[in-house]
């Protein structure tokens, strides 16, 4: 927040809630039920110690009351490939990793973050939709430039941005990915969504307790 500054939104991206084979759950309410008759048990994914996908599945976690072992991976694909064979109960994934597996059935959606349904996947709901009241979170995408960068360079880079996020070959290419392009805006609103993102995921993590070690 001190480093860098806003230059331009790019897009949004929801995570999946998947299941992996270790578990029969076909729902998100029976992962729920399964997590509080067995607490402590079940085990999740994600892409490392402080990344989105840790950060949301502790938000979800705490919202209902369950608990589960965190397995950190250096990346998405490691979590999303110990998944696949078995060694991990659920995660947060990234849509980009998931999807393939979520279409070809080796993996489970039970819902998605984003406040609408993913495109993508019209049978699968949203976390609202699925029971969780007020559960929202996308990853954003934006372009950052260091603090203290002239505003004259800041403006240009910024307009320059806006202009290519309405071309209709790079929007079909990242929809296809299942990321949302965003409307062109002003580095004005992109500060206010950082501020805004920066106290909501500091909430989580001092509930939690956690810790970057």
């Amino acid at each position: 927040m001190q480093d860098l500054q806003p230059v331009a939104l790019v897009a949004n991206a929801p995570s999946i809630l998947v299941a992996g084979p270790s578990i029969q759950v076909n729902s998100l309410k029976e992962l729920l039920d399964l997590a509080h008759r067995r607490p402590g048990q079940l085990t999740y994914a994600s892409a490392g110690i402080g990344s989105f996908a840790h950060l949301v599945v502790e938000r979800f976690k705490a919202e209902n009351r369950i608990f589960a072992v965190h397995v950190p991976y250096t990346g998405a694909p490691g979590a999303m490939n110990d998944q696949l064979a078995g060694r991990i109960d659920f995660q947060m994934a990234n849509i980009t990793v998931a999807l393939p597996h979520v279409k070809s059935g080796r993996v489970k959606a039970l819902a998605i973050t984003s406040r609408e349904r993913f495109p993508g996947l019209p049978d699968t709901p949203t976390m609202i939709e699925a029971g969780i009241k007020d559960f929202e979170a996308d990853q954003w995408l934006g372009v950052l430039a260091p603090s203290g960068l002239p505003a004259a360079v800041s403006d240009r880079l910024s307009a320059e941005v806006n202009r290519a996020l309405v071309d209709p070959a790079l929007r079909e290419v990242l929809q296809q990915a299942g990321i949302q392009v965003a409307a062109p805006g002003s580095m004005a609103s992109f500060d206010s969504l950082m501020k805004a993102e920066f106290v909501r995921w500091q909430q989580v993590v001092r509930r939690q307790n956690l810790r970057m070690e």
